[in-house]
């Protein structure tokens, strides 16, 4: 497959001149990412964030809140409460919102959704019913692409 390099310079050189901070090398891979389908950028406030694209959570990594694209969800590798953001992948999904929002309620993990659905779904507030609702239809969500 050919691909125009010269749209692929051009994109290189916007993302540069987003934040002059970008090394020139790491723009012309968001760029080349961009145009072969299998990175995601996204800006956020003033940083740009690079997403490689993947079908399946990985190992070590956890959904990220951050707000992106539409059908796509953040995963970040998280140590010491920190997102490691060299690393981080996005994954496609129908019902990304509902997995977002899930995230604010607990740890978006397979088991962290069933640990909160056990410990609040014999709960008496209806407030805290409709979270467990919610949470249980993003897991349902979730166990396809974990």
């Amino acid at each position: 497959m050919k691909y125009d390099v010269r749209k692929v310079m051009k994109r290189a050189w916007e993302i540069k001149k987003e934040n002059d901070k970008n090394i020139f090398g790491e723009c012309l891979r968001m760029a080349w990412g961009e145009v072969k389908g299998n990175y995601l950028v996204h800006k956020s406030f003033d940083k740009t964030y690079v997403f490689e694209i993947v079908d399946k959570i990985p190992v070590g990594y956890q959904v990220w809140s951050i707000s992106m694209e539409e059908g796509y969800v953040a995963l970040a590798e998280v140590e010491e409460h920190q997102v490691n953001v060299n690393t981080l992948k996005a994954v496609k999904i129908e019902h990304s919102d509902l997995i977002r929002r899930t995230s604010h309620i607990c740890e978006c993990t397979v088991k962290g959704m069933e640990r909160y659905i056990n410990r609040n779904s014999n709960s008496t507030k209806e407030y805290t019913r409709h979270k467990v609702e919610i949470v249980k239809k993003a897991l349902e969500a979730l166990k396809t692409i974990a």
